[in-house]
């Protein structure tokens, strides 16, 4: 069964903390939603969306029919002309970086004291809300792929969203989308998002950018040197322009959401040597393939 691609808009409600590595005291985020992030955020959205018991078992299985039916691009700023800030271009990484990034403070408490612990000051970087001197939502644009996938409960629609088997709940894909909680943690009301998701079918990414739906999973299609939109997976025997990164995030394990370790790979904006496909084969990071494969 091929893949569907969709287009997504999403207007932030509260600041928003999609963590990578700590520096120090500092909790450091990306200044957009890494692509791994709305599958994850979805898993527990449409448990409550669908009102299954929040159990390990109903969040093993929407985890099992979204890691395996789903796949997204990050979703990155858009500026006042409504084209994405890319954080690997130069401007637009200064224009995130002064009016789109802040930092929250606080302090760990000693509970029997009740007073603040010796030495455990820490900082949290956060996406603003709002654009320093706007009182505008920020937007974030995004690419999803979805396909037919079934559980024993649930089925996955591409178009009319996620269903109970016995037709006693659904939940739609903008619906869903405006339910996530991307990045933060709940107990401090990060990552929130107001419900009207923007939902529309399309052709291609950013910049014309094209892709391959017909196979397991859905490829984007590279020129040499052209910027990569997704995070994949470090490969010597492709070479290009680009750092590297390490994507974190919270895996289902052991009955609860648990941070892991997190997966080294060619950071956004990577530019291959040569034309390239690139597969999304891994919710976290992508894996780069010949072009004629």
């Amino acid at each position: 069964m091929s893949w569907q691609p969709f287009r997504s808009r999403l207007r932030m409600k509260t600041d928003m903390h999609c963590g990578t590595l700590m520096l120090g005291f500092v909790a450091r985020a990306f200044p957009y939603v890494p692509q791994h992030v709305p599958i994850f955020a979805a898993v527990p959205a449409a448990v409550e969306a669908l009102a299954l018991p929040q159990v390990p078992t109903s969040y093993r299985e929407m985890e099992s029919l979204l890691l395996h039916g789903m796949r997204a691009t990050p979703f990155f700023v858009l500026g006042e002309d409504g084209k994405p800030l890319f954080p690997w271009e130069k401007e637009a990484r200064a224009l995130l970086e002064a009016d789109f990034v802040s930092s929250r403070y606080g302090v760990a408490l000693d509970d029997p004291s009740r007073s603040a612990e010796q030495g455990r000051l820490f900082e949290t970087e956060v996406l603003l809300a709002h654009r320093r001197g706007s009182m505008t939502a920020t937007q974030l644009e995004g690419y999803v792929w979805l396909r037919e996938r079934e559980t024993a409960r649930l089925r996955l629609d591409p178009q009319d969203g996620i269903a109970l088997k016995d037709g006693s709940a659904r939940v739609s894909w903008p619906s869903l989308l405006g339910r996530l909680s991307l990045g933060g943690d709940r107990t401090r009301n990060l990552g929130r998002l107001w419900p009207d998701a923007a939902w529309e079918p399309c052709g291609e990414l950013w910049n014309g950018i094209g892709m391959d739906v017909c196979g397991e999973w859905p490829c984007l299609r590279l020129d040499a040197d052209e910027a990569c939109p997704v995070a994949v997976a470090a490969d010597e025997a492709f070479g290009g322009r680009g750092g590297f990164s390490v994507m974190t995030g919270r895996r289902f394990s052991g009955g609860a959401y648990v941070m892991d370790s997190g997966t080294p790979a060619r950071d956004i904006g990577w530019r291959p040597d040569r034309a390239v496909l690139i597969e999304l084969d891994g919710e976290r990071c992508a894996r780069v393939r010949a072009a004629d494969a």
